[in-house]
């Protein structure tokens, strides 16, 4: 069931042309989570408190009714905890084998007989509240409980009841990417180190004819390029890209999606993009 709603998401995510990555973006959870709802893998997701949460926020992006999508998980998740009762009762001593047989009381003792079936009854009535009758109470409950993601960021918190367990304790968030620009080594060079990213991605746009020669993890691409004012191209490396500009400061250089300051020079330059190590 967990899997035919992960199927209903992806399949609506796709029809709108939207990744994994522009979901994230919008809903501020983690990637991770989202591909673990898509593929049903609830061993990935965290409490359900928090995947129903995040199951709201996914259905209100790609523009999916959440009613019937929630209540879908809702059963999903009851049938979960229904079948981890019945084998946590199954692996319990004694239960199902208990037998209460007729006792004939004799002369003298009958007395103490009758008060221990009394009290064998009392155990057995009391076993069956807390192992059957509680859980299955617990189970009926209506669902209150908050809908918050742990995940969540610069999310405005809503008023609700405290949850009856204790929630996750949130991840650290990973720190942002920074960029940092020297010119060098040489005098025509000029170098972009990139800190705390596990990729490179480089892309620029004209505002005039500018002619570029690129290397990708220095590897040289066959053919040079000429970008034509309104154009643009973009680039992703493991380690390094670079690019030498005939006319540098007719382009606009975004850096792992952060805006660089302008090259002001019309001369030559080799524009150098890395991974700090």
């Amino acid at each position: 069931m967990l899997e035919e709603i992960g199927e209903a998401l992806r399949a609506q995510r796709e029809s709108l042309g939207l990744s994994l990555e522009d979901i994230q973006r919008a809903t501020k959870v983690r990637s991770r989570y989202l591909a673990a709802v898509e593929e049903g893998d609830h061993e990935q997701l965290p409490a359900d408190v928090y995947t129903r949460g995040i199951i709201r926020r996914f259905c209100q992006e790609v523009d999916l009714d959440e009613g019937p999508v929630l209540e879908k998980f809702d059963e999903w998740r009851r049938e979960r905890d229904r079948k981890s009762l019945t084998d946590r009762l199954s692996r319990t001593p004694g239960m199902g084998s208990i037998t209460l047989r007729p006792v004939q009381p004799s002369r003298g003792w009958g007395v103490w007989v009758i008060l221990a079936a009394v009290l064998a009854l009392a155990i057995f009535a009391g076993a069956a509240y807390y192992l059957i009758i509680l859980p299955q109470a617990e189970l009926s409950r209506p669902n209150d409980e908050p809908e918050e993601d742990p995940e969540a960021v610069n999310d405005e918190p809503e008023e609700e009841d405290p949850p009856e367990e204790e929630p996750e304790e949130p991840e650290e968030p990973e720190p942002e990417p920074e960029v940092q620009r020297e010119d060098g080594p040489e005098p025509d060079e000029i170098t972009y180190t990139v800190t705390e990213a596990e990729e490179l991605r480089v892309s620029v746009s004209a505002t005039a004819d500018c002619w570029l020669r690129i290397w990708v993890d220095e590897e040289r691409l066959t053919d040079d390029i000429t970008l034509h004012p309104g154009e643009d191209a973009e680039w992703t490396a493991d380690d390094s890209i670079t690019l030498r500009a005939g006319y540098p400061a007719a382009l606009a250089i975004t850096v792992n999606d952060e805006e660089m300051d302008p090259v002001d020079t019309a001369s030559p330059r080799y524009l150098r993009f890395r991974l700090a190590e």
